[in-house]
């Protein structure tokens, strides 16, 4: 029965509640203006749930709709090996796709396609939306190192600023890494010049260096497609 699913649906829930949980700790980590380690661990139990999830909706799909023809046709030692490679497809062309369909789940493409433009929906494509993507770049690179520091960026938005020398800034964005406020005056002799009016806004946020992204945002998206996707397998599978 579609035991994995409810599986994946667990994982997603666990998956919502760790982000309202990084989104309190991210807050106070901005203010400390470092990431702690309970930030990066978080995120990266965030990022294997959410990868777990997919891989078991992939499972789930192999198992009700290609294990029986794999075990008949191939043997049940092919079927085991077979089982260990199944996962959620992440293809950046659709060639490639449409390969990795017919290499992991055998007899797919017979017997439900409906199933394949489901997970081609989600396929980081050129011009298509990379979040899959952006999920297994830093599930892949939380798994094989120390967990990434996140690196705090700063961005500051000019709508008007005037120093005490006379200098003057109007509509100018600055990005700067690593915390360090993005400018100063000096007179003359090198002495700081004070800001005597200051019009915008400076904020602070940190990003996945890896894929220059900001934190908060790509999480969010992560979580944005997971219970549609899960609807529309289950909605297949049902019929199976």
């Amino acid at each position: 029965g579609n035991m994995t699913l409810e599986d994946s649906r667990i994982l997603f829930d666990d998956s919502k509640a760790l982000l309202q949980e990084i989104e309190l700790i991210y807050d106070r980590d901005i203010k400390a203006g470092e990431s702690s380690p309970l930030l990066r661990v978080r995120i990266k139990q965030f990022l294997d749930n959410i990868n777990s999830c997919l891989d078991y909706i992939a499972f789930e799909v192999f198992t009700t709709l290609c294990a029986e023809n794999v075990k008949e046709t191939e043997g049940i030692k092919k079927l085991v090996f077979r089982e260990g490679r199944v996962y959620f497809p992440c293809l950046d062309e659709p060639s490639k796709f449409d390969n990795y369909i017919k290499d992991r789940f055998p007899t797919l493409e017979a017997t439900n396609r409906e199933l394949i433009s489901i997970f081609k929906k989600y396929q980081p494509f050129p011009t298509r939306p990379k979040w899959l993507k952006n999920l297994k770049v830093l599930v892949n690179s939380n798994k094989h190192r120390n967990l990434s520091k996140q690196q705090s960026q700063h961005s500051a938005m000019i709508n008007s600023l005037t120093a005490a020398n006379g200098a003057s800034i109007s509509n100018l964005r600055i990005i700067t890494d690593d915390g360090v406020l993005p400018f100063r005056f000096v007179d003359e002799n090198g002495n700081d010049s004070p800001i005597t009016s200051f019009d915008g806004s400076i904020t602070i946020e940190f990003i996945f260096s890896e894929i220059n992204q900001p934190l908060l945002p790509t999480l969010k998206r992560m979580l944005r497609s997971i219970p549609s996707l899960i609807n529309e397998v289950e909605t297949q599978l049902k019929g199976a």
